[in-house]
């Protein structure tokens, strides 16, 4: 004879008795209909299902959420809950089988399992509410692919231009190291090099607005330059009078124009929008009549059977107000958010920039790598202001504790990059267990660093121009990128790395590198004979600090 359910639960005190009633919907032992008509009243209770346990919660609302409009769950289905739960609960002998085998629910591998398992047609809808995901046909992506691909190579050439100019500017030139460090901070803080680029999509975004102001005033100074030559020539005669008026007119055209541009974000397609406008209002038009009833369903059930990710993508209109020009005015016009988005817009704009955390990134690190290579830079200039006894020994202990400066200031440069403190400058003992667990990698970033930073050494031996300094800047951006590319790469694959490298392996590549590191010291040491700026342009170590040709700047 069976024992109810109470008795049972009474002699095994860590069951809970809560977990089993949310699984059981009726008692499979006692067969107490009543019993299983106040469980099944409580699982259609919605203020229950807060109580319920989390394991269970999936089953529970299936037997209480309503469906639609129908109400709730029908008594069928509730029946077929029911004998699901039988037939997993019901022992094949009462007095062998432990009670908590007896009572356990069916062990299935999800929740989503159970309920497919559990629900009738009368409850299909539930499967409505689930979010599709999302299609996309191969010549889509391929499309959207390739503009990005453009987007992210315009955003870099911006990017070093932009760097290059500010190499140019007195002061600005810690912006341009703070974004080094930064560059190597976060591929050793995220381990991807794709994350060398920070502020590119931004960097685009100001290459677009400087190329389409810049071709937007072009017409507008061609026409200003005839006009004065021919006033020159004849100040009342017919043509000049023409060339002035032609420039008022297309003054008046192209300024509103590019203001417009600028308003909508400055991408370089809103200044050409007049010449696009044709094409995108046929595509537009095209998707949203693809998009009618009529024809998605005929497009559903001829080319949706075979391809359907295509129709989906083809019946995707994008709203006028996401791309057209004079459509993104008209609606924050008639809103009466102009002057609030043209605002705003420019203030979050300018604070994406970061400017104050690049330039106190920027000065740290200057101000910690200048503390590494002051010593070796005084003793190198001694050997050049010393007697001879003196000058060699002074020389050659600059030279080798140059050396030694650069085998670490790299590591020491990508650290405080990642961490953002300026102690990890001067955590020499973290740069060697770095350097420990991979000496391979560094070693090839450090003569990377080191080969890279030699080109910009020729163009210290005559003072250049003020007005090609950007050029030279464009050399240093585009030499140190990568070096600090290959740095921060190194960095993060040794601190992913819990133990040293073996010795044997360890001390072979160091030794190997030192030479490397002397003969590069005794390069910088040189350069001085070289050198426009004497033996105080030995302080200009670009490598590791700002462009030389403008550290006299500061």
């Amino acid at each position: 004879m069976t024992e109810p359910r109470d008795e049972l639960a009474s002699r095994n005190a860590p069951l809970d008795d809560d977990r089993i009633a949310s699984v059981i919907v009726v008692d499979p032992i006692d067969g107490d209909r009543e019993a299983g008509g106040a469980e099944t009243a409580r699982a259609h209770d919605p203020a229950s299902l807060d109580t319920l346990p989390p394991a269970h919660d999936s089953l529970e609302r299936i037997a209480a959420e309503p469906i639609g409009d129908s109400g709730p769950i029908p008594l069928e289905t509730v029946d077929t809950i029911e004998s699901v739960a039988v037939s997993a609960t019901t022992p094949g002998d009462e007095d062998e089988v432990p009670l908590a085998e007896a009572i356990a629910p069916p062990v299935l591998s999800s929740p989503a399992s159970i309920e497919a398992e559990l629900v009738s047609p009368a409850i299909e809808p539930i499967a409505a509410a689930t979010p599709l995901r999302r299609y996309r046909s191969w010549p889509f992506r391929m499309a959207s692919g390739i503009g990005r691909a453009i987007e992210f190579s315009f955003g870099g050439a911006s990017l070093i231009v932009l760097l290059a100019i500010a190499t140019g500017i007195p002061g600005a030139q810690i912006l341009t190291l703070g974004y080094l460090i930064e560059v190597s901070g976060r591929i050793a803080r995220t381990g991807k090099v794709r994350a060398g680029m920070p502020g590119w999509r931004k960097a685009a975004r100001i290459g677009s607005l400087a190329l389409g102001t810049l071709m937007c005033l072009a017409p507008i100074g061609y026409l200003s330059s005839l006009a004065e030559a021919a006033e020159l020539i004849d100040p009342t005669s017919t043509s000049s009078r023409g060339l002035r008026i032609g420039q008022w007119i297309v003054t008046l055209m192209l300024v509103p124009h590019m203001l417009a541009a600028w308003f909508c974000g400055g991408k370089l397609r809103y200044f050409f929008w007049p010449l696009l406008a044709p094409f995108q209002l046929a595509i537009w038009a095209l998707q949203w009549t693809l998009a009618s009833p009529a024809l998605r369903r005929g497009l559903d059930r001829t080319l949706g059977e075979i391809w359907p990710t295509l129709v989906a993508d083809l019946c995707a209109v994008t709203p006028l107000t996401d791309f057209f020009l004079p459509a993104i005015i008209g609606k924050h016009l008639w809103q009466g958010t102009l002057w609030a988005r043209l605002r705003d817009g420019f203030w979050e704009f300018l604070a994406g920039l970061r400017l104050p955390y690049l330039g106190w990134l920027g000065l740290r690190a200057f101000v910690g790598s200048v503390a590494w290579l002051c010593l070796p830079t005084l003793l190198l200039i001694g050997g050049t202001a010393l007697p001879d006894g003196g000058a060699v020994l002074t020389g050659t202990t600059g030279v080798v504790l140059l050396a030694i400066v650069c085998l670490y200031l790299p590591v020491l440069q990508t650290h405080f990059g990642a961490v953002g403190k300026l102690f990890a400058m001067f955590d020499l003992v973290e740069a060697r267990r770095q350097i420990a667990r991979s000496p391979l990698r560094h070693s090839i970033a450090l003569l990377l660093v080191m080969v890279l930073a030699l080109p910009l050494y020729l163009f210290k031996i005559e003072l250049l121009d003020g007005g090609i300094w950007w050029a030279l800047g464009l050399i240093f951006v585009a030499f140190s990128l990568p070096a600090r590319w290959v740095t921060g790469w190194a960095y993060a694959r040794s601190s992913r790395r819990e133990t040293k490298s073996w010795l044997i392996w360890r001390w072979p590549i160091r030794m190997a590198i030192f030479p490397l590191a002397i003969i590069f010291a005794i390069f910088v040491s040189v350069t001085r004979f070289l050198s426009w700026g004497g033996a105080l342009g030995l302080f200009e170590h670009h490598a590791f600090l700002v462009p030389a040709p403008f550290t006299r700047l500061f």
